[in-house]
C-alpha cells in the first residue's frame, strides 16, 4: 500500500538548513542494503529539491542502547551536496517543509525531526465535510490527482549517488 498508516496526519514544519542536512543523513544511513537490514527510513522528497549522496562515506549512527535516551552519536558525511530549487542548501536558513507528522515524532529514528521545538511545527487538519476514512496523505494524492489528471514518472535526477 502506498499510504499503510491509518494515521496519516501531515504536518508543516519550520526547519533550519542544517536540521534538513541531519534528516538526509538519517535517509541514508542504512544503505546499501545488506542481507534484509533496511529499516525503510530512505526519504523521498518534492520536485526542486536535488541531493547527491555517496555511500561509501561514514553514514549518521543512532546510539539507541537505551530507549529514554536516543541520540546521534556521530552525524555522518553521506550527503555531498543539496539543492533547493537550484540554490545550494544554506545549514542557517529556515525553510518550510510538509511531511508525514510521525516522522516529527521520532519515527524511523528521526532524531533532529523529533528533536525541533513542537512550536515549529503545525499540523494540517483535516477538512471538514470530507470522508473521514481518507487521511491527510490519501486526501493530498488525490487531490493532486484530480488537478493534474495524468502522471508521467520520468527520471529527474534529483537524488544522485557517486
Amino acid at each position: 500500500e502506498i499510504f499503510p498508516w491509518t494515521n496519516g496526519e501531515i504536518c508543516l514544519v519550520e526547519i533550519s538548513g542544517r536540521e534538513i542536512l541531519s534528516t538526509l543523513e538519517r535517509s541514508v544511513s542504512s544503505l546499501p542494503v545488506i542481507s534484509g537490514s533496511y529499516n525503510g527510513c530512505f526519504l523521498q522528497f518534492s520536485k526542486g529539491v536535488s541531493v547527491t549522496y555517496d555511500l561509501s562515506k561514514q553514514p549518521q549512527v543512532i546510539d539507541n542502547t537505551n530507549p529514554d535516551s536516543i541520540f546521534i552519536s556521530s552525524e555522518g558525511e553521506r550527503v555531498i551536496s543539496v539543492s533547493i530549487n537550484g540554490i545550494p542548501l544554506d545549514t542557517n536558513h529556515i525553510y518550510r517543509m510538509v511531511c508525514p507528522h510521525w516522522l516529527t515524532q521520532g519515527g524511523d529514528d528521526f532524531i533532529t525531526l523529533n528533536a525541533i521545538n513542537p512550536s515549529k511545527i503545525y499540523l494540517i487538519n483535516p477538512i471538514p465535510d470530507i470522508n473521514p476514512s481518507l487521511t491527510m496523505e490519501r486526501l493530498a494524492l488525490i487531490n493532486y490527482l484530480e488537478k493534474y489528471k495524468i502522471v508521467a514518472p520520468v527520471i529527474e535526477g534529483r537524488i544522485v549517488f557517486l
